[in-house]
């Protein structure tokens, strides 16, 4: 799923992870584009059955259009 061509074109994507307590990690992820518009989103890791990280990846992909 691409949102190239939208009214939002997604030009810049950053992560960042957060070591929780215990075993809860977060990441968190910037999306922006050349306007200056900017979205921020979180994903919980004790929500997920393994890594985050997979998931990470995709989303990132869909996101640039992969």
């Amino acid at each position: 799923m691409s949102v190239s061509g939208e009214w939002f074109s997604p030009k810049n994507l950053e992560f960042q992870k957060i070591k929780a307590r215990g075993p809860t990690e977060w990441t968190t992820f910037s999306l922006s584009d050349s306007m200056g518009i900017t979205g921020e989103g979180e994903i919980t890791f004790t929500q997920l059955s393994g890594s985050v990280a997979p998931v990470v990846a995709r989303l990132a992909n869909k996101l640039r259009g992969n």
